[in-house]
């Protein structure tokens, strides 16, 4: 009969305990998982923190997702209505700033917006950018495609060295 060791919960408390026991009198540092239970207990603890970490990090972006959702509804639907009346404020303040501040310290504010540019085709703008203004054009290697014809062709590109025969170690749960 197979006992799984894979898991935290595969260790009784005992020997959860002396684990911990064994880690804290060496302070963390002398803890060495020199038998299969010491690395199955700690491969177990990796597994769980990966797994919690992984848990609340969706959790995290539903509610992210969630929030974000609210606050685009809101700002959709009443922008137009805080636009007004902040106008409106600001002119039965003398209309001097362009500025309310509400009672929750929250500021509704008009400001110029600089000039800027739209760019609809960019390979025009490529090609313009290549004659008159070479210094806006900004170069980037994929490396996954120099890769990929090393491997199927063998041919090294100049400025690359191949990584050959690597070992890695993982730890997979």
């Amino acid at each position: 009969m197979e006992q799984e060791v894979s898991q935290w919960d595969a260790f009784d408390e005992a020997d959860r305990q002396a684990l911990m026991e064994e880690i804290a009198a060496a302070g963390g540092e002398g803890f060495t998982p020199d038998t299969a239970e010491k690395a199955s207990w700690l491969t177990s603890r990796l597994a769980y923190h990966q797994a919690e970490a992984e848990r609340i990090k969706t959790a995290m972006q539903a509610e992210l997702k969630r929030h974000q959702q609210a606050a685009d509804y809101l700002l959709q639907r009443y922008s137009s209505a805080l636009e007004a009346f902040a106008r409106q404020a600001i002119d039965a303040e003398g209309g001097k700033r362009q500025k309310h501040v509400l009672p929750n310290g929250v500021s509704l504010a008009f400001r110029r917006i600089p000039d800027s540019l739209i760019v609809h085709d960019e390979a025009a703008v490529l090609a313009w950018a290549a004659d008159a203004l070479p210094e806006a054009i900004k170069q980037t290697l994929a490396k996954a495609p120099v890769t990929a014809h090393w491997k199927d062709t063998g041919e090294l590109p100049p400025g690359c060295v191949p990584v050959r025969d690597r070992v890695g170690f993982y730890i997979k749960s």
